[in-house]
Order: structure tokens, then sequence, then C-alpha cells
């Protein structure tokens, strides 16, 4: 999935369509007290009519949410016609997408992308990810904007030239050999599931979702990390120029 967001505040997000060569930043939110609990002092629940001025009763509100609508009754619904409503009256300039969780079994990919229940099952459990209910949210900006700062990690698209140059740059001082896997499908889980557990440098060859659906060009990899790492690259790739090795590499 490739996303291209401007941030405001952290709890107001627009989105716009990605372009090219834009990188990404993510910040992830904790979770925080409930705001929809309220305490109000000097009221007694069974007289709510009597003089309150010398009381201590203490009464708890709580104002619950009012009951999503049901599964079964989002099964009749025209998509296509909400799809065409929300595009009139929005006027939006790229599609709405749905998004569905399922159990890690990968029942849903089995005679899909997968021969077994087992094989699929296999490659939920490869995938990198940060642990369930921690955080409660996920915001991302350009990077330039500085909207998120820091960010948790960055994330950019660039050819296989280009990041190979990158990680020259990252190993320029303080020489590291990096290791990285490729899942399959689900590749996002390569680069910013992992960099989001790892705290790693994270390079993944995009997967049929992210190039299908997000994007994403035929000769482009995605590399995520967290923000220091990007000054110690350039640091490097400077220094390799001198050296006169500079990208694009003559052909």
């Amino acid at each position: 999935m490739v996303l291209d967001l401007q941030v405001d505040q952290l709890h107001r997000v627009a989105g716009s369509a990605r372009r090219r060569g834009d990188e990404l930043e993510t910040e992830r939110l904790e979770p925080q007290e409930d705001p929809r609990i309220e305490e109000r002092a000097g009221m007694d629940a069974e007289k709510p009519h009597r003089d309150c001025s010398l009381s201590s009763t203490k009464h708890i509100e709580i104002n619950l949410p009012a009951e999503p609508p049901s599964r079964e009754a989002a099964v009749n619904t025209d998509w296509t016609k909400l799809v065409a409503d929300l595009e009139r009256l929005l006027k939006l300039r790229s599609i709405p997408f749905g998004m569905k969780l399922f159990r890690r079994s990968g029942e849903h990919m089995v005679g899909v992308w997968y021969s077994t229940p087992e094989d699929s099952a296999a490659h939920q459990a490869a995938m990198e990810c940060v642990p369930d209910g921690r955080y409660e949210a996920l915001a991302v900006a350009p990077l330039a904007s500085g909207r998120l700062d820091p960010p948790d990690i960055a994330l950019f698209y660039a050819t296989p030239g280009a990041m190979i140059y990158f990680i020259n740059g990252l190993q320029w001082s303080g020489y590291k050999r990096f290791d990285w896997s490729i899942v399959g499908e689900s590749a996002c889980a390569d680069s910013w599931g992992r960099a989001l557990k790892t705290r790693e440098p994270s390079l993944s060859i995009p997967c049929f979702a992210e190039r299908r659906y997000g994007g994403v060009l035929d000769d482009e990899m995605l590399m995520a990390l967290p923000p220091d790492y990007l000054a110690k690259a350039i640091t490097g790739m400077e220094a390799l120029a001198k050296n006169g090795l500079r990208y694009p590499f003559p052909q």
C-alpha cells in the first residue's frame, strides 16, 4: 500500500494520490485515556434535584457510542452506488478503498496465493509485525513537511541501482552486512513492518498489491528505516561521490 497524506494535525488526516519520488514518514500513536468518560462532582444519582451545594457525591457519566451497522446489513450494500455518491458529493480525486481484517490463519489466501492451508499459515507466521494492540493509529506525511517530528520511520521508493548506492552509503562507515528476507505477497511486512519492529533499515521488493493498487512502478523497490539512518547514508554517498563513485552508474 502506498500512501501520501498531508497531516496538519495528528487527529485529522487528508489524503492525495502518491507521486513518484515522494518520501514518506510514519509515526505511531500511543493509546490515550478514553475522552468519552466525564466525571461530574456535586450530583447525587438517586436524587438529582436535591440541592447539590453541600454534596460531595461524584457521579460518573459514560457516553457510549451508538451501535455500528451490522455486518449482515453491509452484505446488501450497493458498493458501486455508494462510491459513486461519495465521488459526486465529495469531488474525490482518488478512489475509496476498503480494508478487511482476517485471522492470521491465512485462509483467505488458500488457493489464491498458496496451495494449502499449511502453506498459507506459514506465510502469515513469517511476516514481521509489531505486537497487536500496541498502537491505535498510523500517521503518514511527506518527509519534507516536518509535520511528524521526528517520525518513527521514513520510506522511499527508488530503482535497484539507486538502492544499492544508498546501501553503499550506509556501509561507508561502521560497516554492517544487511540481511533481508522476502515474505512474498504482503511485502510491506518486509519493509515498514520490519522497520517498525526491528528499528533497522528494511528493503523490500514491492508485491502485487502494492503495484496493482498502490501504483508502484515496475522498476521500484521500497526502503523503510528509522530516520537517523538517512543522514548516515547521505554522508556515505557524498564520500563515495568524491571518489568518483556516483549514481547513476555509467554503462
